[in-house]
């Protein structure tokens, strides 16, 4: 699925809905790659700001939640649970 703003979507679909593993490329240039639940990210998931910070770990409702680790360009990290 490809959005007017170059946004797109490629992976699993249910009913329409963004539904078990895909990728969602944002129109920023920032990537998701992992499971999804009714068109948001949740479960287990990788985001890739275009700048360079990156989180992976858990997802529910689009929010990062559970455990995951995430680092930053310039050297910085946190390992821990979101919530």
């Amino acid at each position: 699925m490809e959005w007017p703003d170059k946004a797109k979507y490629d992976g699993e679909w249910d009913l329409n809905h963004a539904q078990g593993q895909g990728t969602f490329y944002h129109a920023d240039g920032d990537v998701y790659e992992g499971q999804w639940h009714n068109d948001k990210a949740n479960g287990k998931g990788v985001y890739q700001n275009i700048k360079g910070a990156r989180y992976e770990g858990a997802w529910k409702a689009d929010q990062q939640d559970g455990y995951g680790v995430e680092t930053w360009p310039e050297g910085s990290k946190y390992e821990g649970d979101y919530k």
